[in-house]
């Protein structure tokens, strides 16, 4: 985790409507420096279940519920939020180790069970908030769509040059960056995502706008 980034998430912004696309830690504190309103909020989208793209995802929901009331900055209507259904099963450990299993009962869950564990754990909150303040009901604002598992999570950033050749892409820009060793050096990573790559590339920074022609 580096220090001068949030996690994972981008805003597209499609005629005064934002569509969300990950979750990442304090992205919500990032959607208001970014001057966005959760007004103007019409859909999340998850791109996989791993803890990255999701720290940050029942804030959008705690915080719209019970803040800007008196100014309309709240979720209009139910949230349609569309990610991926239970992955139906696990790999193997990496080197053939023994490992436990988190949940073994339900040990890959959906974007829907996600969702549903994440109102019971804020039951507490949520009817507190109702009784003590005009607020909504947690579950009254999302409406959860699963598409299929993602094929995979994640590409090396050596390879996502061929990917955006291959896409026909006219501009390639790196958003889920993951760098374990701390700050990236966006030269390098930019050097990098350029092999084997025609067209524009960007090394994306917090709270960074980007217009799509």
């Amino acid at each position: 985790m580096a220090a001068d980034r949030a996690g994972i998430s981008s805003a597209p912004i499609v005629d005064g409507h934002t569509y969300l696309v990950d979750c990442g830690r304090a992205c919500v504190t990032q959607f208001h420096k970014a001057g966005l309103s959760f007004a103007s909020l019409r859909g999340i989208f998850l791109t996989h279940l791993h803890a990255d793209p999701v720290a940050d995802y029942f804030n959008y929901f705690m915080m719209a519920s019970t803040t800007g009331r008196k100014n309309g900055h709240v979720i209009p209507g139910q949230l349609a939020v569309y990610g991926p259904g239970p992955a139906g099963g696990l790999p193997e450990p990496f080197g053939g180790r023994p490992v436990g299993i988190a949940s073994p009962e339900e040990p890959t869950p959906g974007t829907t069970s996600m969702t549903a564990h994440l109102l019971r754990v804020f039951a507490y909150t949520n009817n507190i908030f109702m009784r003590d303040e005009d607020v909504r009901d947690h579950d009254s604002l999302v409406a959860v769509n699963e598409i299929m598992p993602p094929h995979s999570a994640h590409v090396m950033v050596e390879d996502m040059g061929r990917v955006g050749q291959a896409s026909h892409a006219d501009h390639l820009v790196l958003s889920h960056i993951e760098n374990t060793g701390g700050t990236i050096d966006p030269v390098e990573w930019h050097r990098l995502a350029s092999r084997g790559y025609d067209g524009a590339v960007t090394v994306g920074q917090d709270l960074q706008i980007i217009t799509v022609a």
